[in-house]
């Protein structure tokens, strides 16, 4: 608007400059019309003419801006919608992060009037319904989204969760099939519709899904794709594949050499057909990828028949793959206390407390002290010492933050899917705590 003004001004002074240097000539002609006869110089003839224009041209852009009036009000008035609607919206969903339903249903009533051609509201709707514990009303809002743009994915992934929580798999198996049909790029429909037809044993589908695998690209990192070829061919195994037990655990343990209860698995399997050397390898492998307390265990059963020095040279081979590793040193210590070979327990120990003062090294030293010296105040000076340590890594569930003793496929409390992973919680819960005791 600035700009026109300003071009109207210059255009007006330059009319003048124009009108004043032609006003130098005689008149020339006379203008007829009406009844009058107009003589004039060119200078006004040509200024007036540019007059009548500017005036015609401003005429015109006032006439523009009326029609337009209508159609921009509407403009600022959705837009205002929009900031109003976006700031209700935010108002509950903070109120139901909090727990304050009343104060997020009275903010989402406000957002469905002011944006209601946009799918968070129902999606909002339908969080509270679910908070409530009304999951037949959240399932019609979320069913109305199902073929909405934006909302549909999540519409349908929740939709398949509440199908899978009173177990419906079927129908948690359509929901999860419309949400990667609506995104096959996002990578958590994927994973959950994997994880459903692992549990409905629908190795054809889920063997047709794993090669489409390299269509997601960079949605599904390379090591993810490993593991999830690792944990389809770990569930073969699980649900009686028995004619192809070998050749898919030594699939699995190739994938992912990680995946504990696979290499427990395969290291049993090889020593059940008398192939030591070979369980050695593997499991020689896997603590290369992950050292893990539970691969002692299986170092234990390997050389259970092997004389206490020959045992102690397989322990520091596995150990050196791995040198430094708090692990190697409490596998050295483990080993030792089994060979009862003290000092050596000992100086381990004593390494892997240098690295971190975790509650189990004390009670490996409580250990010592109670087989070597019978010395049981010591031992109890020790065992304190692991009540007030460090806690010790678990298994936990990434999601729900629960604890495991082991490692398993589906967290028990949550569902999560491969979820479970092995790490300290800084801070565990009461619930936590005696599901461990238990």
């Amino acid at each position: 608007m600035i700009r026109r003004v300003v071009l109207f001004i210059l255009l007006i002074i330059l009319t003048g400059i124009v009108a004043e240097k032609l006003q130098e000539f005689p008149p020339i002609f006379a203008i007829d019309g009406f009844g009058y006869q107009l003589e004039t110089t060119p200078a006004v003839a040509i200024g007036g003419g540019l007059l009548l224009f500017l005036g015609g041209f401003l005429l015109l852009t006032l006439i523009i801006k009326i029609i337009d009036l209508p159609h921009n009000l509407r403009v600022a008035n959705r837009e205002k919608k929009l900031i109003n609607g976006t700031q209700a919206l935010s108002i509950s969903l903070f109120a139901l992060a909090n727990g304050d339903l009343e104060k997020s249903e009275k903010h989402l009533k406000q957002t469905e009037k002011l944006l209601q051609e946009n799918p968070l509201p129902a999606l909002l709707k339908a969080q509270i319904c679910l908070r409530k514990g009304q999951d037949a009303k959240a399932e019609l809002h979320l069913q109305s989204l199902l073929d909405d743009k934006i909302g549909g994915l999540l519409a349908a992934t929740t939709l398949s969760n509440l199908a899978r929580k009173r177990k419906d798999l079927n129908l948690a198996l359509v929901y999860a099939q419309k949400a990667h049909e609506l995104d096959i790029h996002d990578a958590n429909s994927i994973i959950s519709l994997f994880d459903l037809l692992l549990l409905q044993k629908n190795w054809a589908k889920a063997d047709e899904l794993i090669n489409q695998f390299h269509l997601f690209g960079k949605y599904l990192d390379a090591k993810t794709k490993k593991r999830l070829n690792a944990i389809y061919a770990y569930s073969q195994i699980k649900h009686n594949f028995s004619d192809a037990d070998f050749a898919l655990t030594s699939k699995a343990h190739k994938l992912a050499p990680n995946l504990i209860e696979n290499t427990k698995f395969y290291v049993e399997m090889l020593l059940h057909l008398g192939k030591k050397s070979s369980a050695i390898k593997i499991l020689q492998k896997s603590w290369k990828a992950a050292p893990h307390p539970e691969l002692v265990d299986l170092l234990i059963i390997i050389g259970k028949d092997e004389p206490a020095e020959k045992l102690g040279k397989m322990a520091e081979s596995l150990a050196n793959l791995r040198a430094g590793h708090l692990e190697s040193h409490l596998l050295l210590a483990r080993i030792a206390i089994h060979n009862r070979a003290w000092k050596i327990a000992r100086n381990s120990l004593s390494l892997a407390l240098d690295l971190e003062a975790q509650s189990r090294i004390y009670s490996l030293v409580a250990d010592i002290e109670r087989a070597e010296k019978q010395d049981f105040q010591e031992t109890a000076r020790w065992l304190e010492k692991a009540n007030q340590a460090i806690v010790n890594p678990v298994w936990h569930c990434q999601k729900c933050g629960h604890n495991l003793p082991k490692w398993e496929l589906r967290c028990s409390v949550c569902d999560g899917f491969d979820s479970i992973i092995w790490g300290k919680q800084e801070k565990m819960g009461a619930n936590s705590r005696q599901y461990l005791l238990a």
